[in-house]
C-alpha cells in the first residue's frame, strides 16, 4: 500500500478541521463513522484526518496493517500525544519504541501473552494490580 501523500493546509479537504472531539466521543467508532461520512465506508483505503491539530491517517485491512508495521515508513517515538502515551501505556511502553528496541520489547509480550503457562503465571499479578489501582 502507498500511503496518499499529505497535502498542505491549502489543498487539504479537512483543513481547519479537528476530529478530535469526535474521536473521544465516539471512541472506537470514530474511524468507521469517519469513513463513512466521507464517502469511504466499505474502502480499505487510507483516509487522511486531523487529529489535535496534525494531519493523521487512518488505516485498515491487511495493507493497512502491512503499512503501520511497515518499520522503514512509520515511526512510534514521539508519535503518541504524552497524555495518552502517559497515562494509557506508560513511559518506555513498546507503543513508543522503534527498531530493534521494538522489536524486541514486542517479541517479549507476545511470548508471554500467547504462551498458557505464562499467562496462568502472570494472571494473578495482574488481578492484584488491577484491583490495588481500582482501590487508589
Amino acid at each position: 500500500m502507498t500511503a496518499p501523500q499529505k497535502t498542505d493546509d491549502r489543498t487539504c479537504p479537512f483543513h481547519g478541521l479537528t476530529d478530535s472531539v469526535d474521536l473521544l466521543k465516539q471512541g472506537y467508532l470514530f474511524a468507521g463513522k469517519e469513513r463513512e461520512q466521507h464517502g469511504n465506508a466499505g474502502s480499505d483505503k487510507p483516509l487522511w484526518v486531523r487529529l489535535l491539530g496534525k494531519p493523521s491517517l487512518l488505516v485498515r485491512g491487511d495493507e493497512g496493517v502491512r503499512l503501520f508495521y511497515d518499520d522503514t515508513r512509520i515511526r512510534r517515538e514521539g508519535a503518541m500525544p504524552l497524555a495518552i502515551r502517559g497515562s494509557l501505556f506508560g513511559k518506555g511502553s513498546v507503543h513508543g519504541m522503534d527498531d530493534e528496541a521494538h522489536r524486541h520489547r514486542k517479541a517479549t509480550f507476545v511470548k508471554v501473552c500467547y504462551d498458557d503457562a505464562q499467562v496462568e503465571r502472570i494472571a494473578p499479578m495482574v488481578e492484584a494490580e488491577l484491583r490495588e489501582a481500582a482501590q487508589r
